[in-house]
């Protein structure tokens, strides 16, 4: 089964290659991917991407960033994987550390040093479903809890500073 085709958009500046081109694989698609995020976590792939995609110039910096990269990545790796494995009631919690792991690798790129951050250990976000009621997708919301990785990863993605007010409410349908 191949992949779907990339969507349109800026890179976010993870990938080396400037170019992408039609190839087709008879591997496990999950296998290839896993194995191109793994490529991010070594020294030397982490340390280019630093300077020439993110202008890191510090030696110390870009080696400190790689680090962190690097086990951020490798807990990814060990969550999803994991999650494979587990049970339906614990599965979904494994791979929500692995995606928020990947998410920190990131967010390291564009701001080194994220784990001496605050938000690095928070979610930014809540959710109090009411135990009496069926939970409706559609109709509930989140709440923005103090500052998180919710917020960092907004930042990230959109270069920007993130100006959601706490205490604000977002349909879930729309995360």
């Amino acid at each position: 089964m191949p992949l779907a085709d990339a969507r349109a958009g800026e890179s976010l500046g993870l990938h080396i290659y400037p170019e992408f081109g039609n190839e087709y694989t008879v591997a496990d698609p999950e296998k290839v991917i896993w194995s191109s995020i793994h490529h991010l976590s070594s020294q030397s792939v982490a340390t280019w991407i630093a300077e020439h995609r993110h202008g890191i110039t510090g030696k110390r910096n870009r080696a400190l960033l790689a680090g962190n990269v690097r086990l951020y990545i490798e807990q990814a790796s060990e969550f999803y994987h994991a999650a494979g494995g587990g049970k339906p009631n614990t599965a979904p919690l494994m791979y929500y550390y692995a995606f928020l792991n990947l998410a920190k690798a990131l967010c390291e790129f564009r701001k080194p040093g994220l784990h001496e951050r605050p938000e690095c250990y928070s979610h930014g976000l809540g959710w109090r479903p009411d135990p009496k009621k069926l939970v409706n997708p559609e109709k509930e919301y989140m709440t923005i809890r103090g500052r998180g990785m919710w917020h960092a990863l907004w930042e990230c993605m959109m270069r920007a500073s993130c100006s959601v007010p706490n205490g604000a409410r977002l349909p879930i349908r729309v995360l």
